[in-house]
């Protein structure tokens, strides 16, 4: 899904107890969230890049982070 202004993705929390956890963390990180259906989130990302693959990388890369710093587990669900 695409807008104006910046990229949506998907992300699916492993455990639901931990999605507002997730949510602050993105929020944190510049991202804008809503929720989804049962333990997902929609993210916004606003990164504005030379590459197509930018926010992708930028998405994995603060999934990756939350997960390292927390032991939480997300991925794209789209």
């Amino acid at each position: 899904m695409e807008e104006a202004g910046g990229i949506w993705r998907t992300v699916r929390v492993a455990e639901h107890g931990r999605v507002d956890a997730l949510a602050r963390f993105l929020e944190a990180s510049g991202c804008e969230v809503r929720p989804g259906e049962g333990s997902q989130l929609d993210v916004r990302l606003k990164t504005i890049a030379p590459w197509s693959d930018a926010a992708e990388l930028e998405l994995d890369l603060y999934l990756r982070l939350w997960e390292a710093t927390t032991g939480g587990y997300a991925d794209r669900a789209s």
